[in-house]
């Protein structure tokens, strides 16, 4: 069949929801398109494979910024999921919404039915609380959605002791990050569904392929989206080297991420002329801002040395550890692989009169020399990361060849007040390490160092060791300005049937991890799309 109402472009985490919900109605023919495999990999079911999957040639698009000019000109690793699921299928699964605020702001920008009090219910409508979680506010939480959250499956030393030391630091305990309020420390809760992984082409995809109406291409690169009269008639694909043309009779929803969202819009004619007539694409709408406003967290470690035998490292380096790791996963559903990185966290204010957070930490019982890479030691480490950052990058391509990564110039650290709020977050999270809690375990810093105390040596330590927390977004901005490339309605501007619905039209990044954003943003387009039919 070359011909469906709906052609969704991308089957990552946005993707997969569009497909289920579309396709709910039974009158609608809906294509998914994805570029990557489905899954084969057991890792991908595993929590604790994480650090298996994440950085994997197989599962990854394996982008690199640009050398970063604040970063010691680094290239900073991007992983994005190339499987179903997409990233959702290879990130850390901490599930974080976001704050009040980061929805009202999106409100003050012209964009009045983003509001808190409007995206709060789709949240809500795609959770799956288990029902041996902790029982939180049924304002804010749901036990009937599609999408499972749970809590974190055990409770560790060293964990407990970060949330009783950042308590010793006036950061009261906070049971539920996505409830009244976000401030404090505690533990994380994560998507998974007993000790499996949970993403969305698990639970939103996989129960929809039984419809006869919902159609999957997987290994599929779209290369160009068709657009007539300024109206879009379908996509072109390439599969195995063979190239085709699938029409649509409604919408192309373009779900292809941060990254590839405003990729195949400039290579379809649709962005900055100028950029786009240097390369050789024809312009069929100038908008100059598609690929810009790209944004997302920076993180820096801080690295302690602690007493052997309570961090994950000795379970992991070992063989009688690893041993004792598996066994613990698959009898008793318990540990690191039933659970993933990062157990606990907190946000917290650097500013003392002003209580909203601005910096997230992260915190993981273990330590690692580089990402993936275990120390032989036992210690632990807290990421942090400023939760609003003010510095702005973009994406643009470089070719009209789609298979050609396009140029992302992150910029980090270009905006001064970032640098401020870092630098503030390590002293934060180094009081935290040396609070009393802390003292009968800590042996030494080890990233930093005690030495690396002012504001230019620990500048200097970010620039050398800052990464990517993997929340890159923006890039597709919706508003109602001229610097927007969506509507409110995701509509793209200029072009009729051609939506985007992903994180890139997020127009300003949101205080913590981006998954459950994604979600929320894909419930409320389908609703949308829906509606408009």
């Amino acid at each position: 069949m070359n011909f469906f109402d709906y052609i969704i472009v991308g089957g990552g985490t946005a993707g997969c929801v569009l497909a289920n919900r579309l396709s709910e109605n039974k009158s609608n023919t809906v294509l998914l398109i994805e570029a990557g495999s489905r899954k084969y990999n057991p890792w991908l079911y595993i929590p604790g494979g994480y650090f298996k999957t994440i950085f994997s040639k197989n599962l990854n698009w394996g982008y690199e910024t640009q050398p970063e000019k604040e970063l010691n000109f680094r290239q900073i690793v991007w992983p994005r999921g190339k499987v179903l699921g997409g990233s959702g299928a290879i990130n850390g699964m901490v599930y974080i919404r976001g704050q009040k605020e980061d929805f009202d702001y999106w409100k003050d920008l012209g964009n009045s039915e983003w509001s808190y009090e409007k995206v709060l219910p789709f949240f809500i409508k795609s959770e799956k609380q288990k029902s041996n979680n902790i029982q939180l506010n049924k304002k804010y939480h749901n036990k009937n959605g599609l999408f499972y959250i749970s809590d974190y499956p055990e409770k560790c030393i060293l964990s407990e002791t970060f949330i009783k030391a950042a308590n010793e630091q006036n950061i009261k305990t906070n049971t539920d990050f996505n409830g009244a309020f976000q401030t404090g420390a505690g533990y994380y809760q994560i998507t998974t569904n007993h000790w499996l992984r949970s993403d969305t082409d698990i639970c939103f995809l996989k129960p929809a392929l039984k419809r006869s109406n919902l159609t999957v291409l997987t290994n599929t690169l779209v290369t160009k989206i068709l657009i007539k009269n300024k109206k879009v008639i379908g996509v072109k694909v390439s599969k195995s080297g063979n190239t085709k043309t699938i029409k649509c009779n409604k919408e192309v929803i373009l779900s292809a991420g941060t990254i590839n969202s405003p990729q195949l819009l400039q290579i379809s004619g649709i962005g900055n002329q100028k950029h786009l007539n240097k390369i050789g694409v024809k312009t069929i709408i100038d908008l100059p801002e598609v690929g810009e406003n790209l944004q997302d967290h920076l993180q820096c470690q801080i690295i302690y040395k602690c007493k052997k035998n309570i961090s994950l490292n000795s379970d992991l380096i070992s063989f009688s550890g690893k041993i004792k790791t598996l066994l613990n996963y698959l009898f008793f559903h318990r540990g690191f692989l039933a659970g993933g990185p990062a157990p606990a966290g907190a946000f917290v204010s650097t500013k003392r009169y002003i209580t909203r957070p601005n910096l997230q930490l992260h915190f993981l019982p273990l330590s690692m020399s580089k990402p993936g890479v275990i120390n032989n030691f036992d210690g632990y480490t807290i990421n942090i990361s400023v939760s609003r950052p003010k510095s702005k990058g973009r994406v643009k391509i470089v070719s009209s060849d789609p298979t050609k990564h396009p140029l992302i110039e992150a910029n980090y650290l270009s905006d001064k007040n970032d640098k401020k709020e870092l630098i503030e977050g390590i002293k934060i999270s180094r009081k935290i390490a040396n609070s009393k809690a802390f003292q009968k375990y800590n042996v030494s810093e080890i990233k930093p160092g005690s030495r690396c105390n002012s504001q230019i040596d620990l500048l200097s330590y970010i620039k050398a060791n800052a990464g990517s927390l993997y929340h890159p977004i923006g890039t597709c901005k919706m508003g109602v300005d001229k610097n927007s490339v969506v509507n409110q309605d995701l509509q793209v501007k200029g072009i009729l049937g051609l939506r985007v619905a992903d994180a890139s039209i997020m127009p300003s990044i949101i205080s913590g991890n981006t998954n459950a954003t994604v979600i929320m943003i894909a419930e409320k387009a389908s609703k949308i799309i829906m509606q408009s039919t």
